[in-house]
C-alpha cells in the first residue's frame, strides 16, 4: 500500500503545482474581499478532482506497468476506489463553490466585485469563450451524474452486476469533464504557462484510457479462450479445471478474470494450479454472492469460458531465509498453486511453515501436497481454537533469519496479523479482492 499512497500523494502535489504555476502571482496580490479567493478554490478543487479522475481512468485499464507502480492489481483496485472518493469530494466542493455564491448574489445577500475573468473576457476572441460556455454546460450535467454514480458505487448493498453496469458510464463522463477542463482555460491565462502542456498531456492519456474502456478493449491482449474440462463440488465450493486454447503463462499466487459464457460478468479468481502446465488452469471458487452461488450450483463440464490475465504481485520468489504462509478459508488457493509446483519440482529448498485457518477441516489434498512439497503444515480450526495470532508464527522465526509472511484470507484477519507482526519479519504480502 505504500506505493499506492505515494502515487496518490504525487497526484495531489501535481495538481497543486499545475495550479500554482499560473496563479502564484495572483496569490501574492492583496485582495479586498473573499470573492477572488473563491475563484482560486474553484480552480484548485477542479484540478484535484480531474487529476484523480484521470488516475482512476488509467487504473481501470489494468496495465502491468501500473501493477508494478501500485504493488499489484488488488492495490490498484483500492487506489481506484479512493481516487473516485477524492474526485467525488473535490468535485462536489468545486461545484458548490461555483454555484452557491452566485445564488447568494442573486438573492441580494452578497455583492460580488467585477471579476478578473470578466475583464479577461473583454479581450478574448468570441469563439473560445463560446466553447468554454458549452463546456461548462456539459460539465454541469456531467457533474450531477458523476456525483450520483459515485454515491451509488459506494453503497455496498447494491448488487455487483449493477455496480459494473453503472461503471461503464464513467468514461463518457470523464470525456465530458475533460472537454470542460480544456475549454475553460480560455477564461484564464493558463494557456500561456507550462501548466497547459501538463494538462494537455494528462487529457490525452486519460481520454485514450476512457476510449479503450468505452469500446470494451480492456485486457483484450491478455485473454484466452477455454473449456471447462472438470467440475467437482464440495458444499459451497466448486473445483474447476479449464483447458485453454493458447498457453496462459503465470506465476503461483496470481489471479485471472474468468468469464463463463452463461454468466453476465467476469470475476477475479486466484489460480490454484501449477504454472508448469500453461494449458491447464484450476480455480477453487466459494459461493460468496449471487453470481458465485449460481456458478457453484449450475456450472458443468463442456461450458466455454474466457480467461484474462494474469494479474497480481503475490510473489513467492522473493529472497528470504524462511517463508511463513497464512491462509484463511478460501484464501488457500494461491498456496495450492505454489504447493503443486513445489511438489512437482521435488520440494522446497528453504524452510516454509504454512498455517491453514478455517471453520472446517483443511482440504483433503492439503496434507499430502505439503508432504511432497516439504512444507510444514499447521492447521487451526477457528471454531474450536479461535483466530490465529502472531505468537505461533513468532516461535518459528529465528533472529538471524530474514523472514517473509504471505497472507491470503479475510481482510480484517490480515490487518490484525500484519499489526501483530510489525518489526518481526522482512515483508508482509497479501492480496485483497475487494472490487468496491
Amino acid at each position: 500500500m505504500k506505493k499506492s499512497r505515494l502515487l496518490g500523494i504525487g497526484i495531489f502535489l501535481l495538481a497543486v503545482v499545475i495550479y500554482l504555476i499560473p496563479q502564484w502571482g495572483i496569490l501574492q496580490t492583496p485582495q479586498e474581499s473573499w470573492w477572488p479567493w473563491r475563484r482560486e478554490f474553484i480552480l484548485l478543487s477542479g484540478m484535484l478532482a480531474w487529476l484523480f479522475m484521470s488516475l482512476a481512468m488509467v487504473l481501470s485499464l489494468r496495465l502491468p506497468a501500473m501493477e508494478s507502480v501500485t504493488g499489484g492489481l488488488d492495490k490498484s483496485f483500492i487506489l481506484h476506489k479512493w481516487a473516485g472518493i477524492i474526485t467525488l469530494v473535490a468535485g462536489s466542493m468545486h461545484w458548490l463553490m461555483e454555484i452557491v455564491p452566485k445564488w447568494m448574489a442573486k438573492q441580494g445577500w452578497i455583492t460580488p466585485p467585477l471579476r478578473a475573468r470578466e475583464r479577461l473576457a473583454q479581450s478574448t476572441p468570441e469563439w473560445p469563450m463560446e466553447l468554454a460556455s458549452i463546456g461548462l454546460s456539459i460539465a454541469e450535467w456531467a457533474t450531477y451524474i458523476l456525483i450520483a454514480l459515485c454515491i451509488i458505487s459506494l453503497i455496498q448493498k447494491i448488487p455487483y452486476r449493477f455496480f459494473r453496469y453503472i461503471h461503464k458510464i464513467f468514461p463518457a463522463i470523464y470525456l465530458a469533464i475533460t472537454f470542460h477542463v480544456l475549454t475553460v482555460l480560455a477564461k484564464t491565462t493558463w494557456w500561456s504557462t507550462p501548466s497547459s502542456w501538463i494538462i494537455v498531456i494528462v487529457a490525452l492519456i486519460g481520454s485514450i484510457a476512457a476510449l479503450i474502456s468505452l469500446f470494451q478493449r480492456i485486457g483484450k491482449k491478455h485473454k484466452v479462450s477455454a473449456i471447462v474440462s472438470h467440475v467437482e463440488r464440495h458444499d459451497d465450493l466448486i473445483d474447476i479445471i479449464l483447458q485453454t486454447d493458447k498457453p496462459f503463462h503465470y506465476h503461483s499466487g496470481q489471479f485471472a478474470f474468468v468469464h463463463f459464457d452463461r454468466f453476465p460478468e467476469p470475476h477475479p479468481y486466484t489460480i490454484a494450479s501449477s504454472p508448469d502446465d500453461p494449458f491447464t488452469l484450476r480455480f477453487v471458487i466459494k459461493a460468496l454472492g449471487d453470481d458465485t452461488r449460481r456458478l457453484v450450483d449450475t456450472l458443468s463440464s463442456g461450458e466455454k469460458a474466457e480467461v484474462e490475465g494474469p494479474y497480481g504481485c503475490f510473489d513467492f520468489e522473493r529472497t528470504v531465509d524462511r517463508q511463513i504462509w497464512v491462509a484463511g478459508g478460501i484464501g488457500v488457493t494461491p498456496f495450492l498453486s505454489r504447493l503443486t509446483a513445489l511438489a512437482q519440482r521435488g520440494g522446497t529448498k528453504r524452510p516454509i511453515d504454512f498455517w491453514y485457518c478455517g471453520r472446517n477441516e483443511a482440504p483433503s489434498e492439503l496434507s499430502a501436497l505439503c508432504q511432497k512439497a516439504k512444507v510444514q503444515l499447521h492447521t487451526v480450526n477457528t471454531c474450536h481454537q479461535g483466530r490465529l495470532d502472531s505468537a505461533p508464527l513468532a516461535q518459528v522465526m529465528q533472529p538471524s533469519e530474514k523472514v517473509g509472511v504471505w497472507f491470503c484470507g479475510p481482510a480484517a484477519f490480515g490487518r490484525l496479523l500484519h499489526d501483530d507482526l510489525k518489526g518481526k519479519y522482512a515483508e508482509f504480502q497479501s492480496d485483497n479482492f475487494s472490487l468496491r
